[in-house]
């Protein structure tokens, strides 16, 4: 089961995850992308705007959860291996690959920002799957892969935020003069269309 919850900025994708993600009962857990630049996957929390905050495994590639031998780089991969040279990367990765592989239920959180999201989502599309994240970027064109699985997909919801004019707003604006798809440290604000079209 694939369920895909859309919206702009600030629309509460984030509060409406662990909200389904704590209701949720059997083997679960959330990936959060890094935005950093680390390679490495890392238990780590995931929080909302208003401080609520959920344990999750932080990554670049979804690919990363699931592959001990690139995280760790020795082809020689065994427990025995690594508690014999004292590796304390290894465990960690066996934890995060079981949890992956042994879940009943996946909450990827910023999902339009992994790469492998397609690839990783169609492999465990036995599970029960649960996305989050941005259907546009501030100038409405695709990011990401995540529209790309909307065929796919069971539900589909699109959240609201708030305007500047309090109306409902369904568009991300980037509210500084940089051209890159998407900044982590830009100024994005949550527009309605009225404000989005007379804003370009």
């Amino acid at each position: 089961m694939l369920n895909i919850v859309l919206g702009p900025m600030c629309a509460g994708k984030t509060s409406n995850m662990l909200e389904t993600y704590n209701k949720f009962n059997g083997r679960k857990i959330i990936i959060d992308y890094e935005i950093g630049e680390t390679l490495k996957c890392y238990a780590g929390n995931v929080n909302t705007h208003d401080g609520v905050k959920a344990p999750c495994y932080k990554a670049k590639y979804l690919k990363h959860t699931e592959d001990i031998y690139n995280q760790v780089g020795n082809f020689q991969i065994s427990h025995e291996y690594f508690y014999e040279y004292k590796r304390t990367d290894a465990p960690e990765m066996y934890i995060i690959c079981d949890a992956v592989n042994l879940s009943q239920a996946i909450f990827i959180n910023e999902a339009q920002f992994f790469p492998d999201l397609f690839e990783f989502v169609i492999a465990h599309i036995d599970k029960q799957i649960y996305l989050y994240g941005l259907d546009g970027d501030f100038q409405q064109n695709k990011i990401g892969q995540l529209i790309d699985l909307i065929p796919y997909c069971d539900s589909v919801i699109k959240l609201k935020a708030k305007c500047i004019c309090g109306k409902p707003a369904i568009f991300t604006f980037r509210d500084s003069p940089e051209k890159e798809q998407y900044l982590p440290n830009a100024k994005y604000i949550p527009l309605c269309r009225a404000c989005y079209l007379n804003k370009k």
